[in-house]
C-alpha cells in the first residue's frame, strides 16, 4: 500500500468517481453521450461541448513545461482547488489535522476549517532558517503539511534542501504540499523535478502569476501518480472550461513561455526598484526579501499609510493581522508607471 493510500481518508478509497462522458472517453465522430447541445448559440468554436481534448492538451503542455509525466499532473481551478482537493482526499472531518508554517497563505486554514479539519501552526521563520524539527512538538500528527515557497505574504524563499529534508522526515507520515504559486520567479528552486522521487510530495503551480492569467483560474497539482489518481476521484467533472483551456494552451506554447519569461524579468526588475525605494523611505522600518511579484514592508504606522494610499486611489494589502507582521503592508509589483506612482505617493506622505 502506498503512503497516499495509507493516509487517504477511508471514504475516498472506497469512492467510485463520477464517470463523466469525457472521462469514460470513446472513439468516434458523433458524440451523443453527454447531453450537450448539438451546436453553439454564440459564435465560439466547440463552446456547446463539455471540455475534453483541449484540457488534455493543456495538461500535457504543462507537464512538459514542468518536466513531469502527464500522469503526474492534474489541472484544476487555480491552485486553490488543489489545496481543497488534498484536504478532502486525505483528511477525515472531525478527526484529522493539517499543519502550516505561519505567516502564510490564508487558504490552507480556510479550506481545512471549512471541512472541519484542525489547523496546527508552526513557525515559518524556524523553517526558513533550516529547522525542520518543530513539527515533532505538535500535539497531533498532521495528515497534510503545507509550505508556501516563495512564501506569501512575506516573499521569502525556503532553501530547497531544507524542504527536501522535511519531505524525507515525513516520508511515511504525512503528505507535504509545497505551494509554488510564485515558483516561476525562482524556477531553479522548484521541487517539480523530485515528484518522481518522493511519493508524499505534492507541488502546486498556477498560471495566475508569472503567466498573467489570474482571471482564467488555471492551476496544477504535480505529484506521484498514486496521489494524482486519488485527487482525480474527488475533483468535480470539467473543472477547466473550454475557452480557459484554450487560453492555457496558448500560454504554454513556446511563444507563450517566452512571453512569461520576459514578464518575470520585467517584474523582477521592478520589484528590486520598489524594494530599494521602500528601504530608503523614512516611514519604513523593514523590507522583506521578496522573490515573487510583490513586496512586503513594515511601517511605523501601517494603518495611516494604508489610509493615505487609499485616499490616492492606491489599494495595498494590509497584512498586520498575520502572526509577526504587525504594521506590514504588501504591494503587488506592477508596471514601471504603477511603481513610479506608488513610490511618489509614499515619498510625499
Amino acid at each position: 500500500m502506498t503512503i497516499a493510500e495509507r493516509l487517504c481518508a477511508p471514504h475516498v478509497l472506497q469512492l467510485t468517481p463520477y464517470q463523466s462522458a469525457r472521462r469514460i472517453g470513446g472513439t468516434g465522430n458523433l458524440f451523443i453521450n453527454a447531453n450537450e447541445s448539438s451546436a453553439p448559440l454564440i459564435d465560439s468554436e466547440a463552446i456547446h461541448l463539455y471540455p475534453g481534448d483541449s484540457v488534455e492538451r493543456m495538461t500535457q503542455q504543462y507537464a512538459n513545461y514542468a518536466g513531469v509525466h502527464v500522469e503526474q499532473c492534474l489541472a484544476g481551478r487555480g491552485a486553490d482547488e488543489a489545496i481543497e482537493l488534498v484536504i478532502r482526499t486525505f483528511c477525515v472531518a472531525g478527526q484529522d489535522s493539517i499543519a502550516q508554517f505561519t505567516p502564510t497563505y490564508g487558504m490552507y486554514s480556510v479550506s481545512a476549517l471549512t471541512h472541519n479539519v484542525e489547523v496546527q501552526n508552526l513557525d515559518f521563520y524556524r523553517l526558513l532558517h533550516g529547522d525542520i524539527n518543530e513539527i515533532d512538538q505538535l500535539t497531533q500528527a498532521p495528515k497534510v503539511v503545507f509550505v508556501c515557497n516563495p512564501n506569501n505574504p512575506t516573499g521569502e524563499l525556503i532553501n530547497r534542501s531544507t524542504l527536501i529534508k522535511l519531505i524525507e522526515k515525513l516520508s511515511d507520515k504525512a503528505i507535504v504540499v509545497v505551494d509554488e504559486a510564485y515558483g516561476d520567479f525562482v524556477a531553479d528552486q522548484s521541487l517539480a523535478d523530485v515528484v518522481n522521487r518522493y511519493s508524499n510530495l505534492v507541488v502546486l503551480r498556477t498560471l495566475s502569476k508569472a503567466f498573467a492569467l489570474a482571471g482564467a483560474r488555471i492551476g496544477f497539482a504535480l505529484a506521484d501518480t498514486s496521489i494524482i489518481e486519488l485527487l482525480a476521484k474527488v475533483i468535480a467533472p470539467y473543472p477547466i472550461a473550454e475557452p480557459v483551456a484554450r487560453l492555457g494552451i496558448e500560454a504554454l506554447s513556446s511563444d507563450g513561455i517566452n512571453l512569461m519569461a520576459n514578464n518575470v524579468q520585467q517584474i523582477s526588475a521592478n520589484r528590486k526598484r520598489l524594494s530599494l525605494a521602500l528601504t530608503q523611505n523614512h516611514d519604513v522600518t523593514e523590507v522583506f526579501e521578496a522573490q515573487g511579484n510583490y513586496v512586503l514592508a513594515r511601517f511605523k504606522n501601517a494603518a495611516y499609510v494604508f489610509e493615505q494610499l487609499s485616499n490616492q486611489g492606491i489599494i495595498a494589502r494590509d497584512q498586520s493581522k498575520q502572526p509577526g507582521l504587525a504594521n506590514c503592508l504588501r504591494f503587488t509589483v506592477g508596471s514601471s508607471e504603477q511603481i513610479d506612482r506608488l513610490i511618489d505617493v509614499l515619498n510625499r506622505l
